[in-house]
């Protein structure tokens, strides 16, 4: 049995990109309309990364991302620094369950095997 949950777009550059429909390996710039590769055709959910959307929005739009960032959050968004998460910041990028839907049965079920 395998548990999927769904995760949040947690990056601050998708505040600059949307999801291309029916494309999950493709994010489209708001500026300009750009298609940019979020990993290889062949990825998998976890293999998408944001380091191509971020390399086009510093070189191309600069000042849009400056503009943006004003009042928000600085310039965190163009320099990330690295912290180490807690588990309460984990798990909040996960969506919760109502306790009747199958993910929570199929989590319940889980455990009791474990147990």
């Amino acid at each position: 049995m395998s548990l999927k949950l769904k995760r949040k777009d947690t990056s601050e550059v998708w505040r600059h990109f949307t999801k291309k429909a029916g494309n999950f390996n493709i994010a489209t710039c708001k500026y300009c309309a750009s298609d940019i590769s979020r990993g290889g055709k062949n990825a998998v959910h976890k293999g998408f990364t944001t380091s191509n959307m971020w390399a086009h929005v510093k070189r191309f739009h600069l000042d849009e991302i400056k503009k943006c960032d004003e009042g928000n959050i600085g310039d965190a968004g163009l320099s990330k620094t690295l912290t180490q998460s807690t588990i309460p910041k984990i798990f909040s990028n996960y969506s919760v369950c109502d306790i009747k839907h199958p993910y929570a049965k199929e989590i319940t079920q889980l455990i009791a095997e474990e147990i």
